[in-house]
């Protein structure tokens, strides 16, 4: 029997399922049960699996099972991938495609449990293309289904998505449909009555929602982005607008118009073009008053040693430069450290102990000792994969 055993190829299996395909033929453990009876027949024993649960492979090709398996493969901890379909993979030909070159250049065999081809043989390579461009057609087809019907929903007046704070989802007469929440309803009027008065900034309107007791439709404290964000939007006073979804990068649009909607209004348009123009007289009075950029040389890089989140660089209406507590901005509640620092002055320590470092003699050898591991090297792989990944995600 051990010998037996030590004949078999070693393997991986990769699984995945998306939002919108979570019933059982699809799940993680139908999935991995199908490939691990496929592996057997082949001789090949699951030696490590990879999955990513609830996402996309159409709108993400780095995702955390995909860098995983891939620095695997590079380590050589398998010789043969396991997929319950290709479109499990990638569902963008050019990504699959991209994928399986690199698991090529290590010498690993890919195989789909459902879909029978051989990427070593003419048919299989034409049948894996027609395969992974049958995957993209479908959900290219798919997105573009969603945008009509999200549309036409949106041009009949009604909402897509969550409804705004104020307001809660209800089914009737077939579809849902905003209507007001009776428990915040009067206070998000309130707020907009408030910001009219030209007394208060969103973050004013922020601490003054938190005291009521409200929070965000995830659970959290209104932030004064998240003011900003009410305060701007016209379903408040009934109206919705579409603003399109997302296909490959290029966003469909609706006209831009704004629809009647088939919601009760919380407010009057009066009121709401008044905030409107309180924000437009502030926004023009901060362009007038904006002194030479401030530089803040430890921003997104100094923390709370507490707790570990990132202080805020802030400048006074007198100049001075503060890195200060943010939890009151980002909706958190903190015990501990609620007052600022002096930018000078930390700038001024930090200068000090960058200046007072020694390097040891043999430095060039530990470093280059560094560079040469495996761990570095799969981290900088990671540390690139991550930024390709954000700059696609900001684009």
């Amino acid at each position: 029997m051990s010998k037996a055993y030590k004949t078999l190829i070693p393997g991986a299996a990769y699984i995945r399922y998306s939002s919108s395909m979570q019933d059982e033929s699809f799940s993680l453990d139908a999935q991995l049960r199908q490939i691990k009876l496929r592996a057997a027949q082949d001789g090949v024993e699951i030696v490590i699996v990879f999955s990513d649960a609830a996402q996309s492979a159409y709108t993400k090709k780095y995702r955390t099972g995909i860098v995983e398996m891939l620095a695997g493969a590079r380590r050589g901890v398998f010789k043969r991938l396991y997929v319950h379909m290709l479109d499990r993979l990638a569902r963008r030909i050019e990504w699959a495609i991209e994928i399986i070159k690199e698991l090529t250049e290590y010498g690993i065999t890919l195989k789909a449990v459902e879909q029978n081809f051989d990427l070593a043989t003419p048919e299989g390579k034409l049948m894996f293309h027609l395969l992974g461009s049958l995957g993209e057609f479908y959900s290219d087809n798919l997105s573009k289904e969603t945008h009509k019907g999200k549309y036409e929903r949106a041009m009949q007046g009604f909402h897509n998505g969550w409804v705004p704070g104020g307001y809660i989802s209800e089914f009737g007469d077939g579809r849902k449909k905003a209507v007001p929440d009776e428990k915040i309803k009067d206070d998000v009027r309130q707020a907009f009555e408030l910001y009219a008065t030209s007394q208060y900034y969103d973050q004013g309107i922020a601490d003054w929602i938190n005291e009521h007791g409200h929070k965000t439709f995830r659970g959290g404290r209104f932030t004064k982005d998240a003011v900003r964000d009410l305060l701007q939007n016209p379903f408040y006073m009934g109206y919705v607008c579409y603003r399109g979804v997302f296909v490959k990068g290029k966003q469909y649009r609706g006209t831009g118009d704004l629809v009647k909607g088939q919601h009760e209004p919380l407010i009057s348009e009066e009121l709401f073009q008044k905030c409107q123009k309180v924000r437009a007289e502030r926004r023009q009075v901060a362009d007038r008053n904006q002194i030479t950029r401030r530089i803040y040389l430890l921003s997104s890089v100094i923390y709370r040693a507490h707790c570990g989140r990132s202080l805020r660089a802030q400048t006074q209406t007198h100049g001075w430069r503060y890195y200060r507590e943010s939890s009151r901005f980002s909706g958190i509640d903190c015990p501990y450290f609620k007052k600022g620092v002096r930018a000078e002055v930390v700038e001024a320590v930090i200068s000090d102990l960058i200046q007072n470092l020694r390097l040891p003699e043999d430095w060039r050898t530990t470093v280059e000792a560094m560079v040469q591991k495996d761990s570095v090297s799969e981290d900088n792989e990671r540390e690139k994969i991550r930024i390709k990944t954000e700059i696609s995600r900001m684009r």
